[in-house]
C-alpha cells in the first residue's frame, strides 16, 4: 500500500491518538497535511477524518464551512473511541 492509501492514513491517525490516551508522549503537531508522515492534500485528510469520525472510530471538532471551503480540524480534540482500538487489535500484525 502507498503513504497516501485510506487504510495507511487510518492507522496512523489510530496508532497516535492510542499514544496519546495511554498518555505517551506524541508530537501534538504530528497530523498535518502535506508532511511526510500525512502525504496528502488537506481536503483528503479532512474527509479521511471525517469517515473516521462516521465509522465511530474517533471523536473531536471537526467542521467545514461551505462557501468559502474553510476546514477546521481541531486535532487537539480527536479522541481515540473503543472501536478505533479494536480497529488496531483487528488489524495488527503482531
Amino acid at each position: 500500500m502507498s503513504k497516501d492509501d485510506y487504510y495507511v492514513i487510518v492507522t496512523k491517525i489510530l496508532v497516535y491518538l492510542y499514544k496519546k490516551y495511554k498518555q505517551l508522549e506524541v508530537d501534538r503537531y504530528y497530523i498535518l497535511p502535506m508532511t511526510k508522515n500525512f502525504p496528502i492534500q488537506e481536503q483528503q485528510l479532512f474527509d479521511t477524518i471525517e469517515m473516521m469520525k462516521g465509522q465511530g472510530l474517533i471523536k473531536g471538532n471537526v467542521t467545514k464551512a461551505c462557501g468559502e471551503e474553510i476546514i477546521a480540524i481541531d486535532y487537539s480534540s480527536l479522541k481515540i473511541l473503543p472501536s478505533g482500538i479494536d480497529y488496531l487489535q483487528d488489524n495488527s500484525k503482531v
